[in-house]
């Protein structure tokens, strides 16, 4: 019999990774009393169960420190005790009375994907990164489940095709994301007609003209759209839901960039984008993140912004999405096309432990922003 000693944190979805290691038969998870605390208690058993069967989940009830080395003395076999999360006295008790006993202590360093297994003259390195977790486990460890993840469709040859006509025409790109895509006076969307979009060319100079035409020649030579102009109109007709996604709803382009971007860096274990999400409070408020990644046992949360107005209202939102779905430890992570709009909103986001990344076109400087952020976490 194999058991692990566990204090409750709300982001427990690593435990997965010495349970499996190690074979783990029975989890004993400790807890301060109180109804919020036995829900958790609930939450956790039902996911762990649903991970792993045959395993035994038990629940222990803390009033005072000097509980936690009788509970330990109750149990027989082979014991670990594993730590994660914010450090409290409960947790260094846990910690004191496991050496004093015997007991293998464990941690992760979720940069080195490593866990250490202290005893009491050794500390011996485990590879954990084979050991993979996945979005879909870690929302649901919180709680929640995936309604709608828009990823497959973001992987279609008509998206990458846009994707590289953006890149290497960056600049141009942005005056006709700013003068067209972005006017619904000008590039019309009518929900009669979800495969079809109007411009009006009347309303566009020559050289906006010129570009737009180089994108959607481009498109069509392909075969991912077709159109026609008829007098000061141009009509598009999508064959690929993808870009169409991608050309009608502003912004939705820099999401399957990132997207993008995050696979061919090949770190990271799981990526998602468009994911909304629901939790198991019967409120049906479903709440979205635009790309969430996950490398080793690290979460980074992203929120996508191509506009200068992003302050207060955003860095609250990636704030409390974060910390619902991935805890203290998940990183957040606002990119953004321009410097904000009021200068302040920089400041504010460092306080708010939230990273903002100004994209300029250059992917290479993005993928080393990104990996700076994953190595300053620990």
């Amino acid at each position: 019999m194999k058991n692990l000693f566990y204090f409750y944190d709300d982001y427990y979805l690593p435990i997965v990774i010495p349970i499996s290691f190690y074979k783990i038969d029975k989890v004993i998870m400790l807890r301060e009393k109180g109804k919020s605390n036995l829900e958790d208690f609930y939450n956790f058993k039902e996911y762990i169960e649903s991970e792993f069967k045959d395993i035994v989940i038990e629940d222990r009830v803390i009033k005072h420190y000097s509980d936690i080395k009788n509970i330990i003395k109750k149990y027989d076999g082979e014991s670990f005790a594993y730590f994660d999360g914010e450090a409290n006295l409960n947790k260094f008790i846990l910690f004191d009375n496991a050496k004093e006993m015997d007991i293998k202590r464990l941690l992760i360093s979720e940069k080195k994907g490593l866990m250490y297994e202290f005893s009491n003259d050794q500390i011996i390195e485990h590879d954990i990164k084979k050991i993979d977790l996945n979005i879909k486990d870690l929302i649901n460890s919180f709680g929640g489940s995936i309604a709608i993840d828009q990823s497959s469709i973001y992987n279609s040859d008509a998206v990458n095709e846009f994707l590289n006509w953006i890149i290497k025409n960056y600049g141009n790109f942005k005056k006709i994301n700013k003068n067209v895509f972005k006017r619904n006076n000008i590039f019309i969307n009518d929900k009669k007609t979800p495969n079809i979009s109007t411009i009006l060319k009347n309303k566009i100079n020559d050289y906006e003209e010129y570009i737009l035409m180089d994108l959607i020649n481009l498109l069509k030579e392909k075969k991912y759209l077709d159109y026609k102009i008829i007098r000061n109109k141009i009509f598009i007709n999508y064959h690929d839901i993808g870009l169409k996604e991608l050309m009608k709803k502003p912004g939705t382009w820099l999401e399957a960039l990132i997207f993008r971007t995050l696979k061919e860096m090949k770190i990271f274990n799981d990526i998602k984008t468009s994911v909304e999400f629901l939790w198991d409070d019967n409120s049906n408020v479903r709440n979205e993140l635009d790309v969430l990644a996950i490398k080793d046992q690290l979460l980074m949360c992203i929120s996508c912004k191509d506009t200068k107005r992003y302050g207060k209202e955003a860095f609250n939102e990636i704030e409390v999405y974060s910390q619902k779905i991935g805890g203290d430890s998940a990183l957040r992570v606002i990119i953004t096309t321009e410097e904000p709009e009021f200068k302040d909103d920089l400041k504010r986001a460092e306080e708010m432990n939230i990273n903002v990344i100004i994209f300029t076109g250059d992917i290479n400087e993005l993928q080393k922003k990104v990996e700076m952020i994953l190595w300053k976490k620990n």
